[in-house]
């Protein structure tokens, strides 16, 4: 893990600009007048009225505007706006399109800042803060960390006369449940073409890796070839797992929280919501293993923008944000950063559902940073998620469409 941070820095070093660092006594603006604060997330909303409504009580000249935006336009509309010198003073942010923030001066350097505020960051998990450190500067204030895991419908399970996931399962294991879990109107598994917590928890798990030592494209490998291989195999082999027609259809959350699907991976985001749906009758359990027992994970951060007017405040009402206070409040959707509030997301639903599989994740050495590749990260993101979605749709073959992936990867990072 630490070597992949490492790598990640190497290619940070190599970004044309890096902002300056901020002192307190180089802030502009003053702790009054109006902030704008952008995420994607709608559960987001009440928890941010709360914490607005604290932050009110110490500045009531302050005035906080918050705008949520439904992810597929956030970082379009962030790409037009800040450059123009617009949009938010601070906002969300996540690991495949901070670099491009800090490679166009966008961002704050808040290592000198957090520094002088006495903020230790050994509060926060490591990882989630490694992921907006470049070259020893400190960019984001780590707000949430998360990870892939497996949730599973227990009265399907029950109905099948199936045990439920354990730690030691594997792929073969997964498989001879799907198959006993599928019948007339229910699969056994879903397996989404969404790299997280989609297929690549698969890619992962047999040896392979979006990028490999030299951050280069490494999709068309053997290995990553295994991993979807084996997904494709499950919708259209084995026919336990919807087609990617089917869930374009219905959609992949309703047909798990229906029960039209008794089990698949999901973020640690998910399962409160599931509950919703299900109640008692929801599962967690860690990953099925193959060559390896890993899980893909990622983290949001809060970032304060470089040209903000108002950069007193924001820097306020940011160190507000990324307190335990604020942290506790969003323990009820997500697993935290700072540390020693994890518990309060585990206790929100009944042991029963076992949400303590997602910690176990985090902290038992299966946990592997999303994979980045410095400021192009998002455009090859979205270069391999175009020829996944041909794979899953049966419109190229996983050799033609990891090929051309491959291809069309390196094309991009040469320009």
């Amino acid at each position: 893990m630490k070597r992949i941070f490492a790598l990640l820095l190497t290619v940070a070093l190599a970004l044309s600009l890096m902002p300056a660092a901020f002192a307190a006594s180089e802030l502009n603006g003053q702790m009054s007048g109006e902030l704008n604060v952008y995420y994607w997330e709608e559960y987001m909303n009440p928890i941010m009225d709360k914490i607005i409504a604290q932050f009110n009580e110490t500045w009531p000249d302050v005035k906080v505007n918050t705008t949520q935006i439904p992810f597929d336009q956030y970082f379009v509309k962030l790409q037009t706006s800040l450059p123009a010198g617009m949009g938010p003073d601070i906002f969300l942010c996540n690991v495949c399109n901070v670099a491009y923030y800090i490679d166009n001066e966008l961002i704050m350097d808040l290592t000198d800042l957090m520094a002088e505020s006495g903020i230790d960051l050994n509060n926060y998990v490591t990882s989630s803060v490694e992921m907006y450190t470049f070259d020893g500067r400190t960019y984001g204030f780590p707000q949430f960390i998360d990870c892939a895991g497996l949730v599973y419908n227990k009265r399907l399970f029950d109905e099948a006369g199936v045990a439920y996931p354990t730690a030691d399962w594997t792929w073969d294991d997964l498989l001879a449940a799907a198959q006993a879990l599928t019948k007339e109107g229910q699969y056994g598994i879903a397996v989404s073409s969404n790299y997280y917590p989609g297929y690549r928890q698969f890619t992962l798990q047999a040896g392979g890796s979006t990028y490999d030592e030299d951050l280069n494209p490494s999709v068309n490998t053997p290995e990553y070839v295994k991993g979807v291989e084996f997904c494709l195999d499950l919708m259209y082999k084995y026919n336990v797992a919807p087609s990617a027609a089917e869930m374009e259809e219905t959609g992949l959350d309703q047909m798990f929280s229906s029960g039209k699907v008794a089990m698949m991976y999901a973020g640690s985001w998910s399962p409160v919501t599931y509950y919703e749906s299900l109640g008692d009758d929801l599962g967690c359990s860690v990953i099925p293993k193959d060559e390896k027992q890993l899980a893909l994970s990622h983290a949001c951060a809060w970032v304060l923008n470089s040209r903000s007017s108002n950069q007193t405040a924001a820097w306020e009402f940011t160190k507000l944000l990324a307190g335990e206070d604020a942290a506790l409040a969003f323990a009820s959707q997500v697993i935290p950063s700072y540390l020693g509030t994890s518990g309060q997301w585990v206790s929100q639903l009944p042991e029963a559902v076992n949400l303590q599989a997602f910690i176990d994740i985090l902290s038992n050495g299966m946990a592997v940073p999303f994979p980045a590749c410095g400021v192009h990260s998002a455009a090859l993101d979205d270069i391999l998620t175009e020829e996944i979605n041909n794979i899953w749709y049966q419109s190229k073959t996983i050799e033609q469409g990891l090929a051309d992936a491959q291809a069309a990867m390196e094309a991009e990072l040469a320009e």
